[in-house]
């Protein structure tokens, strides 16, 4: 049987371990908001949907992405699970 060539135009396999990266998250940053491990849960959902965002569209410009997120996020995330703008952007800063 012959080896699989990967070459450098050929997409990459992602994945990520999403239950790792919420536990480090809870750990080790400082979370506006979520001074209480209790709190925590309430930024699970965005996360999650940012991870899977990431998964999705990783390979694109970020400058073509903003309103698509914004559109994606409110989709797929009821009202009670979403964060506000500035607790997001204090997250990602």
């Amino acid at each position: 049987m012959d080896a699989i060539q990967i070459t450098p135009e050929e997409p990459k396999c992602e994945a990520i371990d999403v239950a790792a990266e919420l536990r480090r998250w809870q750990s080790d940053y400082f979370i506006p908001g979520a001074a209480a491990p209790a709190a925590f849960p309430r930024f699970e959902p965005t996360f999650k949907f940012a991870y899977d965002l990431y998964l999705q569209w990783h390979r694109e410009p970020l400058d073509n992405l903003p309103d698509r997120i914004e559109c994606a996020y409110e989709r797929q995330l009821p009202p009670s699970q979403r964060l506000d703008r500035d607790t997001v952007q204090a997250i990602v800063a």
